[in-house]
């Protein structure tokens, strides 16, 4: 049973620490301004070093916090897509079975979409979902960099993904109103407090 009260939590959670890593991140950036201002950098490579562990420290952050995200929509794909996945194991051997927690997305996706008889695409806020999605792929697999075979043009030069604050809060949002709707889509009975 998913519990929006519990969603709740979780999402707040992931907003707390961007928000506390975004005050340090802003506070180190104030001094290093004020460092400037005062003639403390030489030059302005200087100045982009003493700014450097801020950025990293922001990025990371970034990346984290989409990844949180990005798990708890897989988790909820995968409880939603449990009772299917198991009708659909029955009399398969035990030895070639697999647990719904293997399946890749494509695989959550057309399962549930065939059981539950919806496209998963027409969902408020699956777009959002979705290319938060490929930014968190991106970064795992290639530093960031959009794949090339699905995302570019081969003539393209590769381009990378921007990690942006506002970005966070806007993917935040979307999570939520995604899964509500999951969950209204699928008939999973939720709490909403």
């Amino acid at each position: 049973m998913a519990n929006l009260l519990v969603l709740s939590y979780e999402l707040e959670a992931i907003q707390s620490f961007i928000s506390r890593v975004f005050t340090s991140v802003d506070h180190e950036y104030s001094g290093i301004v004020r460092e400037s201002e005062a003639g403390a950098f030489a030059d302005e490579d200087d100045e982009a070093n003493a700014s450097f562990l801020a950025m990293q420290s922001e990025e990371i952050a970034i990346r984290s916090a989409l990844g949180e995200l990005n798990a708890l929509v897989e988790w909820e794909l995968q409880i939603i897509a449990s009772k299917p996945y198991l009708e659909q194991q029955e009399g398969r051997p035990s030895k070639r079975r697999r647990s719904v927690h293997d399946l890749k997305w494509p695989e959550l996706h057309h399962l549930i979409e065939d059981y539950y008889q919806f496209k998963i695409a027409d969902l408020p806020a699956y777009q959002d979902v979705e290319e938060m999605r490929k930014i968190v792929n991106a970064y795992k697999h290639r530093k960031g960099f959009k794949d090339p075979r699905r995302e570019l043009d081969w003539t393209q030069f590769l381009e990378r993904y921007e990690l942006e604050r506002e970005n966070v809060f806007r993917y935040i949002q979307a999570v939520k109103e995604f899964l509500k709707a999951i969950w209204s889509a699928t008939n999973v009975l939720y709490l909403d407090v």
